[in-house]
């Protein structure tokens, strides 16, 4: 028809997937143009020393860390960007799921469905992918903004030694694998709570620090 955008349903070159066939990362995911663009896929670190907390179990953590990466950003106490890649790994999954619906759409006649799926579904998936950049960096040892509570602690007593940061370490050494391998999102929270800390202890004058410090000891773990 001519007003339905998608002509004869031409445009799509190579092989189509038998019906019913599962699909596998790196999907290909339909552009406006019906074009296809690969998504990034998360590989194994090529250093393994990316972090040093304490490993969530294995059986705790989602099919989407069969690759690796996932896991060892957990194993690594870096839960925002396991949060993130996640997330990515989510939307990989459903991009394939929905690509699967839209061919058999297209196959079946069914116009409506089929540009539903192209005009909204797969540009709201497409959203939710990381960028390549944040991608690549999930595969390396971490930087800044993100850091673990380790390194926070580390760096606050460096700063102020150990006694006087000792209320913002005893914050850091919260068992944040235990709250990950059930409520990843919190954990996540937590450790983006205790950055935020962090930048406030680093970036202040020092009478500052000393009242963030005090705040800090009279609330503990109540502040995450």
């Amino acid at each position: 028809a001519d007003d339905d955008d998608f002509g004869d349903f031409g445009g799509f070159d190579g092989p189509m997937p038998a019906a019913g066939a599962p699909f596998s990362a790196p999907s290909l995911v339909a552009n406006d143009d019906d074009t296809f663009r690969s998504i990034a896929v998360l590989r194994p670190p090529a250093d393994p020393a990316i972090g040093s907390e304490s490993p969530v179990p294995v059986g705790e953590l989602s099919a989407g860390c069969l690759d690796g990466t996932l896991a060892q950003l957990l194993a690594a106490g870096r839960y925002e960007e396991a949060l993130a890649s996640q997330q990515h790994l989510d939307a990989v999954a459903q991009l394939a799921v929905q690509q699967n619906e839209y061919e058999r759409a297209k196959e079946n006649d069914e116009l409506e469905e089929a540009i539903h799926i192209k005009k909204v579904v797969l540009p709201a998936l497409r959203a939710r992918l990381a960028s390549d950049p944040a991608v690549e960096a999930w595969s390396r040892p971490v930087a800044p903004p993100y850091a673990t509570a380790g390194i926070l602690a580390a760096e606050a007593v460096s700063r102020f030694g150990e006694a006087e940061a000792a209320p913002f370490a005893r914050l850091c050494s919260a068992d944040l694998s235990s709250v990950a391998a059930s409520d990843l999102p919190s954990a996540a929270a937590k450790l983006r709570r205790l950055r935020a800390a962090h930048v406030l202890l680093m970036e202040t004058s020092r009478e500052e620090q000393r009242a963030h410090l005090e705040a800090l000891d009279a609330m503990g773990e109540a502040i995450l």
